[in-house]
């Protein structure tokens, strides 16, 4: 769990084996933000203080969630930082578009429009020096609609590639064929995480107390993001935010109804 910035190596706590993941012990999902209404939006502030987890720099966050008249979760994301230091935020939201107390729902069918994906060792690390590999012939292939059913025992987490960052891209789709709900997702991330409900720990409630995992096909997470360890991976994308830079990125959730 280290990473090397303009010849200064930093180690990072290591909350995963000898590796570091959700921005370790504390990330950012266990911290307290402050939020204010602006408009139609909820703007979440955390300014993470220098050295926290290992990291260098006093990063600030600003992410706003927006709900709009076309059904769409607008995700606005915008970091800036007193030192040079790694960043690629994201979310973990799981979708069962039976609803948040149906359980198992082996009906969902995903789409995702990328042929490429980033292949991982024993320790979900990408191999090599950040290596992408084609998804024709292998359990990734979501490239056509794909019954999570029938690859939920075997897929346990996977990378889709999608080049450039920056621009808005239509990146995948989760559906579910028995009540016409869709969710569309559109990022500017070069990446997108696919993770299912499988993994997650027994006996989590969520609302209403209603029991989230571990279901064979509870839930599915599409979390857009940079590749996974790109500051130690010298083929993938820079992920490094310096002090003149401002850091941004935008993912939509679009809903809809067939």
């Amino acid at each position: 769990a280290k990473f090397t910035i303009d010849g200064v190596e930093y180690n990072v706590s290591a909350n995963e084996g000898q590796n570091q993941v959700h921005g370790g012990f504390y990330g950012f999902d266990s911290k307290l933000f402050d939020a204010k209404i602006k408009g139609n939006k909820v703007e979440m502030t955390y300014v993470s203080p220098d050295g926290e987890e290992g990291f260098p720099g006093e990063l600030t966050s600003v992410i706003s969630f927006q709900l709009t008249n076309e059904n769409e979760l607008i995700l606005d994301y915008r970091a800036t930082t007193t030192k040079a230091t790694p960043i690629n935020l994201s979310n973990h939201v799981y979708f069962n578009l039976e609803g948040h107390k149906a359980g198992k729902n082996g009906d969902h069918l995903i789409s995702v429009f990328s042929d490429t994906y980033v292949p991982i060792d024993e320790a979900l690390l990408p191999k090599g020096d950040g290596e992408l590999a084609t998804v024709n012939g292998t359990i990734f292939d979501f490239q056509n609609p794909t019954l999570v059913r029938k690859v939920i025992n075997d897929f346990i987490v996977s990378c889709y590639s999608f080049g450039d960052r920056g621009t808005r891209k239509h990146v995948a789709r989760l559906e579910n064929p028995t009540n016409g709900r869709y969710i569309d997702v559109f990022t500017t991330e070069p990446g997108l995480d696919v993770y299912f409900s499988s993994r997650m720990k027994p006996n989590l409630y969520g609302k209403d107390g209603a029991m989230y995992g571990p279901f064979e096909d509870g839930g599915v997470c599409l979390i857009p993001m940079q590749l996974p360890s790109g500051i130690n991976m010298p083929n993938f994308p820079d992920t490094i935010l310096r002090p003149e830079e401002i850091y941004t990125q935008r993912t939509i959730y679009k809903f809809g109804v067939k």
